[in-house]
C-alpha cells in the first residue's frame, strides 16, 4: 500500500526492534526520513546495520529520564 510519504519526517520511539522496527522498515520503504530511539545502544545500532538506509537517523534517550529528554529538546 503507498500512502506517498516520501520525505516525511518520522521519529518512532522504540524503534529498534520489535512492531517499531518494522514499522521504520515501511516508512523507509516509502522513502520517508525516519529517527528511531532506543535507550539501549546496542540495539540501535544493530538496527541501523539491518536497515542500511539513508534516511535513518538514530538517536538514544530515554523518555523516562529527564535529563536524557530535555538533551533530545
Amino acid at each position: 500500500m503507498n500512502f506517498n510519504l516520501e520525505h516525511m519526517k518520522v521519529l518512532i520511539t522504540g524503534g529498534s526492534r520489535g512492531i517499531g522496527f518494522f514499522i521504520a522498515k515501511e516508512f523507509l520503504d516509502q522513502n520517508s526520513i525516519v529517527c528511531i530511539n532506543s535507550s539501549n545502544s546496542k540495539n540501535l545500532l544493530n538496527a541501523k546495520k539491518k536497515l542500511n538506509n539513508s534516511n535513518l537517523k538514530i538517536s538514544k534517550f530515554n523518555f523516562l529520564n529527564k535529563n536524557s529528554f530535555k538533551k533530545l529538546i
